[in-house]
């Protein structure tokens, strides 16, 4: 009894594993984590509307405004800003799908390979001044913002926007070279920022396939073993 006692022990530590292999595939690095960015301001200049395809300046969003909101997930989750209540809302849902696997980011958009990237930003960036908002509904205009992500000059960034539950690319980003990346947005909803990966996360689709095979594997040959055991220890018995 001691024996499928043990085997029962070995079969549960297969499962804990399969398990932690399942929700490492789909960690999202730290985001959760973060603060959100700092503005890099030019005076008192945040962000700028500017028109396409021109890049002539229509409006200034200056720090006195105090409308353009830049929230972290972290900041969501504690409530300690004036996001819009529906901005939140669709920040806190995007980030759980993320981390429980339910939303993938299209790299594929971007022409990269999802096994070599991660998202280093989650935010969500939101206007609350109604003529501000008003200028960027024209779709003839932009909003143009630097942020200092601490990028190293060689890396390739690249941002989405997530629009009517869809990852769309943004207008243009831009890697300055010196930490800093300046966006143009459409549209102001969540928005993360997607880099090569350091360390390259785990592989997922196939992959996820060929895990679940492995512990699957696994699992059966425990089953059987538990039961051929169970076979042997009855018979052995019965002659007793």
């Amino acid at each position: 009894m001691k024996k499928i006692l043990s085997l029962l022990l070995v079969i549960a530590l297969c499962v804990s594993v399969c398990a932690s292999v399942m929700a490492a595939d789909n960690y999202v690095p730290s985001i959760g984590d973060k603060q959100e960015p700092e503005i890099v301001p030019d005076g008192d200049v945040i962000a700028d509307i500017v028109e396409i395809p021109s890049d002539t300046v229509v409006d200034d969003i200056t720090t006195h405004d105090a409308c353009l909101i830049i929230t972290s997930v972290a900041t969501a989750q504690a409530g300690t800003n004036n996001i819009p209540p529906e901005a939140k809302e669709i920040l806190l849902d995007v980030y759980e799908k993320l981390v429980d696997g339910s939303m993938k980011i299209p790299y594929d958009k971007v022409g990269k390979d999802p096994s070599t990237m991660e998202i280093r930003e989650l935010f969500d960036i939101s206007l609350i001044c109604q003529d501000h908002n008003k200028l960027l509904g024209d779709p003839n205009n932009t909003l143009r913002v630097k942020f200092d992500l601490g990028v190293k000059a060689g890396d390739e960034v690249y941002a989405m926007i997530y629009v009517d539950g869809e990852w769309k690319v943004v207008r243009a980003c831009e890697n300055n070279g010196d930490g800093t990346v300046t966006v143009k947005l459409d549209e102001l909803c969540p928005i993360v920022f997607v880099v090569e990966a350091k360390t390259p996360p785990a592989q997922t689709g196939d992959a996820n396939r060929d895990t679940l095979a492995i512990y699957g594997g696994l699992l059966a040959v425990s089953l059987v073993a538990i039961v051929a055991l169970f076979v042997v220890y009855r018979k052995k018995a019965a002659k007793e």
